[in-house]
Order: C-alpha cells, then sequence, then structure tokens
C-alpha cells in the first residue's frame, strides 16, 4: 500500500510538474505521525517529508494547505 501510494504521489507530481511551478499540496493534518499540525501550526510528519523531498528532486515550490475533510 505504502509502494502504490509513494508511487502515485511521484507520478502526479512529475506530471503536474510539466505545467506548474508552484503545487498546493492539502491535507487535514490529523493523522500523526503521517501528517499532523505541528506547535507552531505547519503541517508537518512523514507525508511533509516525502512529499518536501518530491518536490525538491522535481525543482518545484510546494504549499502546504490544509483543509477539513468534508470539504
Amino acid at each position: 500500500m505504502k509502494t502504490i501510494f509513494l508511487a502515485a504521489i511521484m507520478f502526479n507530481t512529475f506530471i503536474l510538474s510539466a505545467f506548474a511551478e508552484t503545487i498546493r499540496v492539502g491535507t487535514e493534518g490529523a493523522y500523526p505521525p503521517y501528517n499532523f499540525i505541528n506547535d507552531k501550526g505547519k503541517v508537518d510528519g512523514f507525508e511533509r517529508q516525502i512529499g518536501d523531498e518530491l518536490c525538491k528532486r522535481a525543482k518545484l515550490d510546494c504549499i502546504w494547505v490544509t483543509n477539513d475533510w468534508n470539504s
């Protein structure tokens, strides 16, 4: 499951990189340790680390945003 998830993120990141230089990454921030809101009010966790590394390798600017699950 993790492999499929990471492959999907990588595929989407590289496909989207052909169309945009700034990517908005959305998360709820409610599933530690994968994603959560840290003491500074920023998205943190395993998914953030993976996303930041993918953005760095694809030479993209990534902006992390939070949304409620039902939105």
